[in-house]
């Protein structure tokens, strides 16, 4: 039951951090609350590609007027929507792939669990990847999409270019290794009117679930 599984999250964290990954829990079980009547709650997890998404808010602080009190943005690109323009067609192309490691699929699809006490098929509940980090990712792979992110933001020359991937990354090193906590939740709610068109029930890995669409 979820108060078992909560008890079980803060036990194994050292007693210092009980208080504070409590309250984020409660957090979102309140905002969960709040939106119940018209969304359906969502919750990504990541840990590497923590640092992409702040790079792409920050684009889009700077070039789009996003405020910047609002949540990471996950994908900035409008490329991928303009070649998978439905649902229908996002599992088209995962069906062509042996896992969700595609980059067409990985360019638009975002996991993401139904509960904050779900496990997903990986043997512990989210909020035990919330505080130890969850393999959303390779860094290689984000530094590439980091260096593709910027080339179409205009920083082609290549001094510059290098310059500001090495400043980005010495970040990122410098978040990761800290003492703060590497995992990395974001909350979403999707209105119920569009929700069976935009998300669908997934295995692991991102494979259709039996009975994943309504």
């Amino acid at each position: 039951d979820m108060k078992t599984i909560h008890a079980r999250f803060l036990q194994s964290l050292e007693e210092s951090s009980r208080t504070k990954a409590s309250s984020v829990v409660h957090q979102m079980l309140a905002n969960e609350k709040r939106f119940s009547e018209a969304f359906v709650p969502l919750y990504h997890l990541y840990s590497v590609s923590s640092l992409l998404y702040e790079l792409q808010t920050v684009l889009a602080v700077e070039l789009l007027e996003y405020p910047i009190t609002g949540p990471p943005v996950m994908r900035f690109s409008r490329r991928a929507f303009g070649d998978l323009r439905s649902l229908s067609n996002l599992l088209s192309v995962r069906e062509r792939n042996v896992s969700d490691r595609a980059h067409e699929y990985r360019s638009l699809a975002v996991s993401a669990f139904s509960s904050c006490f779900a496990s997903g098929g990986y043997h512990k509940s989210i909020q035990q990847y919330l505080w130890a980090g969850f393999p959303s990712g390779t860094a290689t792979y984000v530094n590439k999409l980091i260096e593709d992110l910027l080339s179409a933001a205009g920083i082609s020359e290549p001094d510059v270019l290098s310059s500001l991937k090495a400043r980005i990354k010495t970040i990122g090193d410098d978040y990761l290794g800290g003492t703060e906590p590497l995992g990395q939740v974001l909350q979403i709610f999707i209105h119920k009117s569009v929700v069976d068109a935009f998300a669908y029930g997934a295995q692991p890995l991102g494979a259709l679930a039996p009975r994943g669409i309504p």
